[in-house]
């Protein structure tokens, strides 16, 4: 499959929670709709709904299913949002090179990624959730309407810095307490450069873009 074909690069626009597949026997966009089940394996349809392994006798003919999330994500997650959408041309006019047209965009278009043509920037905002990072070199500050932050220097090398924003707080099903969070990581800024100083300026203008938890 070609890189381009791959979801890795995105979907078109849709309806939130809709679940998307594209193995070798096509495509499959199955609509968030209430006790929807999607039914996979080498079989044909009607009988599965994604064709997998068609050539894999170790895979039946109904292999499995993938039933609907219960209960669905609240109004106001992030899984709603598209990552790319909370960093505008005018906050990533601060990297140089940058242009914020021509974002990578990943799967769910939960995370996003933007790299520098003239140099080594790179900027990227991811979607993350559980625990907060504990890191001994973490602080923690408040960025925008009163969230909270937490900035973790060098966090993926020498140059980088990554800036985490809490949206809300959760339970989850098993009843664990964790927190929704905006990711901000900058990279390659240089033994000179001040990436947490940039780090905090643009997880500062994605937390402004944020709606209310």
């Amino acid at each position: 499959m070609p890189l381009s074909a791959s979801l890795a690069r995105g979907v078109a626009p849709t309806t939130p929670g809709t679940l998307h597949a594209r193995p070798l026997t096509g495509d499959l966009s199955a609509p968030p709709r209430p006790g929807l089940t999607v039914c996979f394996g080498r079989g044909e349809k009607p009988d599965v709904d994604l064709g997998v392994g068609v050539d894999d006798l170790r895979v039946s003919r109904r292999h499995g299913e993938i039933p609907r999330r219960s209960p669905d994500f609240p109004a106001s997650s992030l899984a709603h949002l598209d990552a790319w959408t909370l960093l505008d041309g005018k906050a990533l006019e601060k990297v140089p090179g940058i242009d914020a047209r021509e974002p990578d965009v990943g799967f769910g278009r939960w995370d996003c990624q933007w790299k520098s043509t003239t140099n080594e920037f790179e900027v990227d905002l991811r979607f993350d959730q559980g625990d907060l990072p504990r890191d001994k070199n973490a602080r923690s500050t408040e960025l925008g309407d009163d969230r909270q932050a937490i900035v973790l220097p060098a966090d993926e090398g020498p140059g980088s810095c990554r800036v985490e924003v809490v949206h809300r707080d959760y339970t989850g099903l098993d009843r664990v307490k964790g927190t929704e969070r905006v990711a901000l990581v900058i990279k390659g800024a240089g033994p000179k450069g001040r990436p947490c100083e940039l780090a905090t300026d643009l997880a500062g203008s994605a937390a402004a873009a944020l709606p209310p938890a």
